[in-house]
């Protein structure tokens, strides 16, 4: 059974929001998948990529910036990312979702 790793950094909350639905779509699929903030978690504790058969990376961004978090995950993790270069994906959210206007 294929297994994908969802990792984000959140300010607001949007990150997470779009991370949660990410993450029904691909179970919807029947692909197993574990999701931290990494936010709430030391990046000791997030369990090495190569576990994985695929890893989505989402940060919010502000002022051309990625959260604290998720860049300094990149940056440790580096030389794991890239042995799974051809199975990962990043995005970024940057804005709050408006209400419908009547």
């Amino acid at each position: 059974m294929s297994k994908v790793l969802i990792l984000y950094g959140t300010r607001y909350g949007t990150t997470k929001g779009i991370s949660d639905e990410i993450e029904k779509i691909i179970q919807q699929k029947g692909i197993t998948t574990k999701s931290y903030n990494l936010e709430e978690y030391n990046i000791k504790e997030i369990p090495p990529v190569q576990e994985y058969d695929g890893i989505i990376i989402g940060s919010g961004i502000k002022i051309k910036r990625w959260t604290k978090a998720v860049k300094k995950f990149v940056n440790k993790r580096k030389s794991e990312l890239r042995k799974m270069q051809s199975t990962l994906g990043f995005y970024v959210c940057c804005g709050v979702a408006a209400k419908k206007m009547i």
